[in-house]
C-alpha cells in the first residue's frame, strides 16, 4: 500500500503546483486545504505524512482527507482509480458516453477523473471527434464549457489541460477533408467556449497560413469582444510580419490593458517592441520595454507573461533583452515551486544559446546546444515552431559546410511547410550576425 501513499503525495503536489519539501511548503498546501474547507488535517501530520518530521504510518483519516483533495470519495476510491484492473471499466464507460446525445454532470465529473489520473486528455478529445463525425454539434461544444468541465479554468491545470486538447483537436482537424473542416468552423467557431479554450490556446504558428489561418480568420468575421479582437489583430500581424518582414502597427490605451489575460499583455508588449524594431524606432523599443517590465506585479503569472513576449524578442533578433530576461527571471521561472513544462526548457535554453553565440561565447554556446533534449520536441509536437530557430543555432554553430547540411534541410523542411516568406535562406545565414 505504501506504492499508492507515495503517488499520493506526487498527485497532490501536481494539483497545487509545487514540491513538498520543507514545513514552508507543507504550510502552504494547509492553506490551500483550508481554502476548500479542510480544518481537521493539521500542519503537523502534513508534515509526518511527506517525511519531514519522524513519522507513523498514515491513518486512514489522513488518506482518505487528502484523497478528497483531489477529488475521490475516500482513499479506497483513490486505489481503485488507480488499479489498472479497472481500465476496462473505464474503455466501456467511454464507449457508452460517445453514443449519448449529450452528456450529464456525472459524465463529465468521470471524464475529469480520468484527467487526473492517467493525465491524458484523449478520452475528451476523442469525443470531441466523434460528436463532429455523428454532426452532434451540441455535444461538440459542451466540452468546452467550462460550467461542464472544470478543468478548462482550473487555477493549476488550465493550461496544461486546455493546451493538450486544443493540440490534440487541431491534429484532428489538419488531416480531415477540406470540406468537412469548413463545415467543422461553421458549427463550432461561433461557440465562444471553442474559441477560447480551443482555437486561441494553441497557436499553431507553423500552421497560420493553412488551416489555423483561416480558422482566425473566420472567427475575426464573428461577433467577438475587444480581447478577442486585439488577440486575432497580433496574430494576423505576426503572420504578416513572416510572411513579408513588415509588421501593421497597433495602438491600445494602457488602461484597456489592465483585465487582459497575461500572455495576450505579454504578447502586446511583444509586438510592440517588434514593431518599433521594424521601423527603427529604438525610442519605441525602449519605451514598450520598460511598459513591460513595469506592469509586471506580485499577481502576474511570469510564465505567461514572458513567453509571447520572449518569442516576439526571439524575431526581432534583440539579443540584449534576451540576456536580461535571462538574467532577471531564470530562477524565478525554475525555482522549485514550478512544474515548468518541456517547452519552457527548450525555449530559455535556445536564448541562453543565442545570447551567448552572439556575445562570443561559442563554446559554452555549443555545450547547452548539444545537451537540448529534442525528445518531445519534434514537427507534430507542442513545440514544432521553435524547431525553426533549432535549426538556424545549428547551423550557425556547425563550423563546416558539410556539418551545415543537416541544420539546413532541416530548416528549410519547416519553412517550407510554414510557406513564412520571410525565413528564406538568407533569414538563415544572417539571423545570429
Amino acid at each position: 500500500m505504501e506504492r499508492y501513499h507515495s503517488r499520493l503525495r506526487n498527485d497532490i503536489e501536481k494539483k497545487v503546483g509545487f514540491k513538498i519539501l520543507t514545513t514552508t511548503d507543507a504550510r502552504a498546501l494547509s492553506d490551500r486545504l483550508l481554502v476548500q474547507g479542510n480544518l481537521s488535517l493539521s500542519l503537523s501530520t502534513l508534515r509526518r505524512f511527506w517525511g519531514l518530521i519522524s513519522s507513523r504510518r498514515p491513518n486512514a483519516h489522513t488518506l482518505d482527507e487528502l484523497a478528497r483533495f483531489l477529488g475521490y470519495r475516500s482513499f479506497s476510491d483513490y486505489v481503485r482509480s488507480k488499479n489498472k484492473n479497472h481500465q476496462w471499466f473505464n474503455d466501456a464507460e467511454m464507449q457508452r458516453l460517445k453514443h449519448k446525445s449529450r452528456l450529464e454532470p456525472d459524465d463529465f465529473a468521470f471524464l475529469i477523473q480520468q484527467y487526473k489520473q492517467y493525465n491524458s486528455v484523449y478520452y475528451v478529445s476523442s469525443l470531441f471527434e466523434h460528436a463532429v463525425y455523428q454532426g452532434n454539434w451540441a455535444y461538440a461544444k459542451d466540452l468546452f464549457d467550462p460550467l461542464n468541465m472544470s478543468l478548462l479554468e482550473d487555477d493549476v491545470d488550465v493550461t496544461e489541460f486546455a493546451a493538450k486538447l486544443a493540440y490534440l483537436v487541431f491534429q484532428y482537424l489538419n488531416q480531415v477533408p477540406e470540406t468537412y473542416f469548413a463545415s467543422i468552423c461553421k458549427h463550432v467557431l461561433p461557440d465562444k467556449g471553442f474559441r477560447y479554450y480551443c482555437a486561441y490556446v494553441y497557436v499553431d504558428i507553423i500552421n497560420l497560413n493553412h488551416r489555423y489561418g483561416k480558422l482566425l480568420q473566420t472567427a475575426q468575421s464573428l461577433d467577438i469582444d475587444f480581447e478577442e479582437q486585439l488577440f486575432l489583430y497580433l496574430i494576423h500581424g505576426l503572420q504578416q510580419y513572416l510572411n513579408t518582414g513588415t509588421i501593421p502597427p497597433v495602438q491600445r490605451k494602457e488602461t484597456e490593458l489592465d483585465h487582459l489575460p497575461d500572455v495576450l499583455v505579454g504578447r502586446y508588449y511583444g509586438y510592440q517592441l517588434l514593431c518599433a524594431k521594424t521601423t527603427e524606432r529604438p525610442e519605441l523599443e525602449q519605451l514598450y520595454w520598460e511598459r513591460f517590465l513595469d506592469r509586471m506585479d506580485a499577481n502576474t503569472d511570469v510564465r505567461q507573461y514572458l513567453h509571447e513576449f520572449i518569442h516576439h524578442l526571439i524575431l526581432a533578433r534583440d539579443m540584449e533583452r534576451l540576456d536580461q530576461i535571462l538574467t532577471k527571471f531564470y530562477e524565478l521561472i525554475f525555482d522549485k515551486h514550478h512544474l515548468h513544462s518541456y517547452l519552457d526548457i527548450f525555449l530559455f535554453n535556445l536564448m541562453d544559446i543565442m545570447v551567448s553565440f552572439h556575445a562570443g561565447d561559442r563554446k559554452r554556446a555549443m555545450t547547452i546546444f548539444k545537451d537540448l533534449d529534442l525528445e518531445r520536441i519534434k514537427y507534430g509536437s507542442y513545440c514544432d515552431y521553435y524547431l525553426i530557430f533549432y535549426a538556424i543555432i545549428g547551423y550557425h554553430l556547425e563550423e563546416t559546410p558539410t556539418e551545415k547540411i543537416k541544420p539546413q534541410n532541416d530548416y528549410q523542411n519547416l519553412t517550407e511547410l510554414s510557406r513564412f516568406r520571410l525565413l528564406d535562406g538568407g533569414y538563415l545565414k544572417s539571423f545570429l550576425d
